[in-house]
C-alpha cells in the first residue's frame, strides 16, 4: 500500500470550507466525487471497453487511496474528541490537501492510462453531464 504525504502543496480545495455543491471544471473535488461516488445511477463516458477497463483500474486504486486518508482523518477526529480537543485547523487543511492532491494524481493517472480520445470523451463527459449532475452548470 502507498502512503500519502498529508502535505505537499497549497490545497486545491476551499479549505475549512464545506465541500463545493457543485466544482468548477477541472477542480479536484470534481474528481474526487467521481472516485468516490461514481456516475451515480447515470451512464459514464462514452468510451472504448478498453479505456473503461482502465479507468476502473486507476479508480479502484485511487478510491483506495482516498479511502486510506478518510480513515485517517476519522481516526484523528476520534482522538481529538476523546481528549476533549478541538481538531487542529491546519491538520484538518492538511487531509484536505491530501485528498485534493490524490485527486489530482489520480486525474493525471487517468489522462495516461487512457487512449487520447478516451481522454477527450472521458474530460468532455466529466466536465459536462457528470458535473451537471453533482448540481453545476
Amino acid at each position: 500500500m502507498r502512503s500519502l504525504p498529508l502535505l505537499f502543496l497549497v490545497p486545491f480545495t476551499l479549505l475549512g470550507q464545506a465541500p463545493l455543491a457543485a466544482p468548477p471544471a477541472d477542480h479536484p473535488d470534481l474528481y474526487y466525487a467521481f472516485f468516490t461516488k461514481g456516475p451515480q445511477g447515470q451512464s459514464g463516458p462514452a468510451i472504448s471497453t478498453q479505456d473503461s477497463v482502465k479507468v476502473n483500474s486507476v479508480s479502484a486504486g485511487v478510491a483506495n487511496d482516498l479511502g486510506v486518508i478518510d480513515r485517517h482523518l476519522q481516526a484523528y477526529l476520534a482522538q481529538a474528541k476523546l481528549k476533549g480537543a478541538q481538531p487542529n485547523a491546519t491538520t484538518l487543511q492538511a487531509f484536505d490537501a491530501a485528498r485534493a492532491l490524490a485527486s489530482w494524481r489520480g486525474a493525471q493517472q487517468l489522462r495516461q492510462s487512457v487512449s487520447p480520445q478516451g481522454w477527450r470523451d472521458f474530460h468532455t463527459w466529466i466536465n459536462g453531464p457528470f458535473r451537471v449532475s453533482l448540481g453545476g452548470h
